[in-house]
């Protein structure tokens, strides 16, 4: 099972059946939840808020990093005994994400289970 987000970028394309295009799409393993929870992203990024806009990420997705980077002890106990969702696998997925946040502030956040 795995989680996937995605960023839709609202568009007033003067079709009312298109009102966004998606500018990117993530997917990573629930074995993660965890480690996400341990750094207080596993709502937004699980269970965002209805509206959540990229640039809502920004900050929580930087410190989630900055914390799996200085802390390796502490984060690779939460990794997956069958190695399908380390920390090692969570930082470039989440620097991915980021960096599209960046690029697309305004784009809307959401994600399936």
């Amino acid at each position: 099972m795995s989680l996937d987000v995605y960023l839709d970028l609202p568009v007033d394309s003067g079709n009312p059946e298109i009102t966004a295009i998606n500018v990117y799409s993530g997917n990573i393993t629930h074995n993660l939840g965890k480690m996400a929870n341990a750094l207080n992203v596993f709502d937004l990024l699980w269970s965002p808020p209805s509206g959540c806009k990229a640039k809502d990420l920004t900050s929580h997705l930087a410190r989630a990093i900055s914390e799996l980077e200085e802390y390796p002890d502490y984060y690779n106990e939460f990794n997956a005994a069958n190695s399908w969702g380390t920390r090692e696998q969570f930082i470039p997925w989440l620097k991915d994400l980021l960096e599209k946040c960046e690029k697309y502030p305004n784009s809307i956040f959401h994600s399936t289970r």
